[in-house]
């Protein structure tokens, strides 16, 4: 096994240890909303419908919990985990991690709407088609 595969599967294991630990730490401070089973069936179908995946509703639950509204079109953090995972490789992983740049490397991927961009720490107005 080369060092690159080697650092490949413990960095993998270090963000899904600290995409565990921080859900744990968001769970343990917000007062948790159930989903009812309707919200569960609709992000199911979104994620089905424009991914072909089926996802933890966990990540909805808690971003419901949090802001009070519910939307299907949420990343959950395992599902950008893997997206990350399977559209850039290793050597890569710190530049295409910026989502600023996923209008431009996915142009034919429906993405959630954003409004504003973060950016090496400075936080950017979205202007749709302007990045």
């Amino acid at each position: 096994m080369n060092i690159e595969r080697i650092k490949k599967i413990v960095l993998s294991l270090m963000t899904k240890n600290s995409i565990r630990k921080y859900y744990n730490r968001l769970k343990k401070t917000t007062k948790i909303k159930k989903l009812t089973s309707t919200q569960k069936f609709e992000i199911q179908k979104y994620y089905q419908d424009n991914y072909g995946v089926k996802v933890n509703t966990k990540w909805h639950e808690i971003l419901y919990s949090i802001s009070g509204v519910f939307r299907v079109d949420y990343m959950p953090f395992d599902v950008y985990h893997h997206l990350i995972e399977s559209f850039s490789p290793f050597a890569f992983k710190k530049v295409l991690d910026d989502k600023v740049l996923y209008d431009w490397l996915l142009p034919n991927v429906q993405l959630p709407n954003r409004y504003y961009s973060s950016c090496n720490g400075v936080i950017y107005k979205y202007i749709s088609g302007g990045g």
